[in-house]
């Protein structure tokens, strides 16, 4: 009898754990299905990126509207664990009424506060996600149809490009801009109205990656007493790696190009691989020249694409003497204007004068007379240029012809070569000189 019931005992607790250990594998089993769930939902996650909500501002609060635009990046880009993480970045962009910028990985790499209204494109590297280029058109006060149209035609092929909307950016912003906008991709640029909020990141020879918008209540020739929200745009970008670069050629002029053009972009043709722009200009002597040796100033602030627009012109013109100039910036980030001054091989002197605008130009301009003078004691004159201007191929010569009336008449204190009234139906004498007793400035 003790026996048999030892054997039962033996049986029961056999049973026992031939359960308990059904039970184990039962919930180990349900455990990783669950796990393996979730993760696939991360998966999905990180694989997709929906652009936020939009939000209508209503009187009575605030209407979710759906946005069907999403990003996605390819299933095997998320799973293939061989992937170096490191080049897949966070790209997030917002627009707003006071505040505008762009991060990569929470790292800001734009930004932009009031001051700055209007529509911003911004132009990221494909293969760094670093800022390349970025213009601000302010599109409340004037149309800049053919300057947006310009400026997105200089970009590179596969480039990131971003475009946001500060304080207000639709009042004058004109339907051919609008088409060319929406020749990148963009699905709501044509219906942006007075005050919207509005985010587009898309690349260039390639589909959009993301738009948002934040809009506001009244439409149709209403402007709303109210401010949207800001909207905001993330995507993951998948960073490409670099190519083969350009061969630019070898010595010291092919080096400042190469060094140029790997950090910045939309200069026209200046980085294009197979015919590049000219960097260097040997214009021809101006013949019975008397101001071969006078020291040229460009007056220049943070506005690169003018300073590479007129320098293009300005460093053709005959009778400029290359060596004589000198470009003197005014700005708190001056890294463009600078890069551009090293391309075309030019001196420049970097100024920082913490006041107001008008006080900001008075000091500049200050500054940049005593030390050129300080630089070139011998020097009777100076010619000074500022950066937006378009000059005429015969301004070395105006200057040669002039400057003996400027040295012999001490009653004139500048010869000028602009007019603020040279219009076509005031001017009739292109020869005619005129004594006025204001200060015109610009090119002088």
């Amino acid at each position: 009898m003790r026996k048999i019931s030892r054997v039962r005992r033996s049986g029961i607790i056999d049973r026992i754990l031939q359960i308990f250990l059904t039970l184990t594998v039962v919930t180990t089993a349900i455990v990783n299905l669950v796990y393996f769930s979730n993760m696939k939902k991360v998966d999905s996650k990180q694989g997709t990126v929906i652009s936020d909500e939009l939000i209508r501002v209503q009187d009575s609060g605030h209407e979710k509207i759906d946005f069907d635009t999403q990003v996605k990046i390819s299933e095997a880009d998320v799973l293939d664990t061989s992937l170096d993480v490191k080049k897949r970045v966070l790209l997030t962009a917002q627009s707003g009424k006071q505040h505008a910028f762009i991060s990569i990985d929470d790292a800001v790499v734009y930004e932009k506060k009031e001051g700055n209204r209007g529509m911003h494109i911004i132009v990221l590297s494909q293969h760094t996600g670093s800022v390349m280029a970025s213009r601000v058109f302010d599109t409340y006060l004037a149309s800049y149809d053919k300057e947006i149209s310009e400026f997105l035609s200089f970009v590179s092929q596969g480039r990131v490009i971003v475009f946001l909307t500060l304080d207000e950016a639709s009042f004058s912003l004109k339907q051919h801009a609008r088409e060319v906008i929406a020749s990148y991709g963009s699905k709501h640029i044509k219906k942006i109205y007075i005050r919207d909020a509005w985010v587009f990141i898309t690349v260039k020879g390639d589909k959009p990656l993301t738009e948002k918008f934040s809009l506001t209540t009244k439409r149709g020739g209403v402007i709303s007493d109210v401010w949207p929200p800001p909207a905001t745009a993330h995507v993951y970008l998948q960073l490409v790696p670099k190519e083969n670069e350009c061969n630019f050629g070898f010595g010291e002029e092919a080096e400042r190009r190469r060094n140029f053009c790997s950090s910045h972009d939309a200069y026209g043709k200046i980085c294009n691989c197979s015919h590049p722009e000219p960097i260097y200009f040997s214009p021809k002597p101006l013949k019975g020249s008397n101001i071969t040796d006078i020291p040229i100033v460009i007056m220049a602030a943070e506005r690169p694409f003018y300073l590479h627009r007129m320098l293009d012109v300005f460093l053709r013109v005959p009778g400029v003497n290359h060596a004589m100039i000198t470009v003197y910036i005014d700005c708190e980030q001056c890294e463009e204007p600078e890069a551009l001054c090293k391309l075309y091989n030019l001196k420049f002197v970097r100024h920082n004068t913490n006041c107001g605008r008008v006080c900001r130009i008075s000091n500049h301009y200050r500054k940049t007379i005593k030390e050129t003078f300080d630089m070139h004691p011998g020097a009777k004159a100076m010619i000074i240029l500022e950066e937006d201007l378009d000059v005429s191929n015969d301004l070395m010569d105006y200057f040669s012809q002039t400057y003996p009336l400027l040295i012999s008449d001490p009653s004139l204190f500048c010869v000028s070569a602009w007019n603020d009234q040279g219009y076509s139906h005031v001017v009739q004498d292109p020869a005619q000189l005129y004594r006025i007793n204001g200060m015109p400035g610009l090119g002088w």
